[in-house]
């Protein structure tokens, strides 16, 4: 995407809707793929187009949510800049941990920087939007709801809370270092 087509708010939800629309399509395409088995590649092939189009309306579960979200961000070379890529990739000093790590990170990066709320593409990714009749009303909705829910006490409570004290640790390294 373009830096002038990025600062154009209709064009990057263009832009996101059409990458979500993707990552959906290959989600439904390789969920397909794997009920049907070896042999049926001529019933994929098959599909008429509203069998299809039902099929790009499903709501996705949270666990395919997730697993979409995992396919995407182990295909860093579908989303992730080519220097940052590249400088991942040949530093000798990342042991696998560190390198996921980081890896982890860019992507949530990433999620945010498309529209400014990762938790949006997960919505994108979860519902059907870029199907609907109106898709800026769903992404409204998501907007409004998402603005009620930051304005909860229980959101604030949590972002509010204290940091962890120097010598904090978990209970079960507690009992350990009592039985040792």
């Amino acid at each position: 995407m373009s830096s002038e087509a990025a600062r154009d708010p209709a064009q990057r939800i263009e832009h996101v809707l059409a990458v979500v629309e993707g990552i959906r399509s290959a989600h439904l395409h390789k969920a397909n793929a794997a009920q049907a088995g070896p042999n049926d590649n001529d019933k994929i092939k098959a599909l008429t187009t509203w069998q299809r189009r039902s099929l790009h309306r499903q709501v996705f579960t949270d666990d395919d949510m997730m697993k979409a979200l995992k396919t995407w961000q182990n295909n860093p070379k579908d989303w992730m800049d080519e220097r940052t890529l590249q400088a991942l990739e040949c530093d000798p000093k990342l042991t696998p941990a560190k390198r996921h790590n980081k890896l982890h990170s860019a992507f949530s990066t990433m999620q945010f920087q498309l529209l400014g709320n990762k938790h949006l593409i997960h919505y994108l990714i979860k519902y059907p939007v870029y199907n609907a009749d109106q898709p800026a009303h769903a992404i409204q909705a998501f907007l409004d709801k998402w603005a009620d829910h930051s304005q909860s006490e229980e959101y604030v409570r949590v972002d509010d809370s204290t940091p962890c004290e120097k010598d904090h640790a978990r209970l079960s390294r507690k009992i350990w270092k009592a039985k040792q």
